[in-house]
């Protein structure tokens, strides 16, 4: 049983003007009835149209809930058009597939998502390949993660044993004492 209140109400009511929104749904711990008194507010809200790119969106939805103090709440709002859906889920992102097969539609009222469906097809037939393509992007990152470090270190490396290559007559490149000279001034120890 979903565990609503008056601010998740309202908040729904807000996006839904501020988006003209096809679906809000309610997942996670508040929409399976499992909240603690610290978990946070996920919300997907199903966008019939995308007017503006999704960093303006994320700013759209902060504007839209700050009336009804939700900068004070820990809320988690996600605004995707279908075919945005679709990439998330091709994407792998377990978030909107756990929300559109578990979550409580709070509008339209009740029932399931009518995206239900791509969660399922997702979990049938992407699942494999989605999960295969985020583990070479991963082996890709670490790879290069691997060989920046490696190209940094021969790099501090090539610095630092400069200074030992090149000789001067005014200082020695060699770290050993030095025995004064006949005059006073610095000389080569023996060979």
């Amino acid at each position: 049983m979903a565990v609503l209140t008056p601010d998740v109400e309202a908040a729904v009511i807000r996006l839904r003007l501020a988006f003209d929104a096809e679906e809000t749904i309610l997942f996670g711990s508040r929409a399976y009835g499992t909240p603690r008194p610290d978990s946070d507010v996920d919300l997907l809200v199903v966008l019939r149209t995308a007017a503006e790119p999704s960093e303006a969106r994320e700013r759209h939805v902060r504007q839209a809930l700050a009336p009804a103090g939700w900068c004070r709440v820990d809320a988690h709002v996600w605004a995707y058009t279908p075919d945005e859906l679709r990439q998330q889920l091709r994407r792998g992102s377990t978030a909107v597939r756990d929300a559109l097969a578990k979550g409580k539609r709070l509008f339209p009222t009740d029932g399931q998502s009518r995206y239900a469906v791509l969660a399922e097809q997702w979990s049938v037939t992407g699942a494999k390949e989605t999960l295969l393509e985020k583990a070479q992007d991963d082996l890709f990152v670490a790879r290069s993660a691997w060989w920046t470090v490696a190209f940094h270190a021969q790099q501090a490396a090539a610095k630092a044993l400069q200074p030992l290559s090149t000789t001067s007559a005014a200082s020695p490149p060699h770290p050993w004492p030095q025995r004064p000279g006949p005059e006073g001034g610095p000389t080569r120890p023996r060979s």
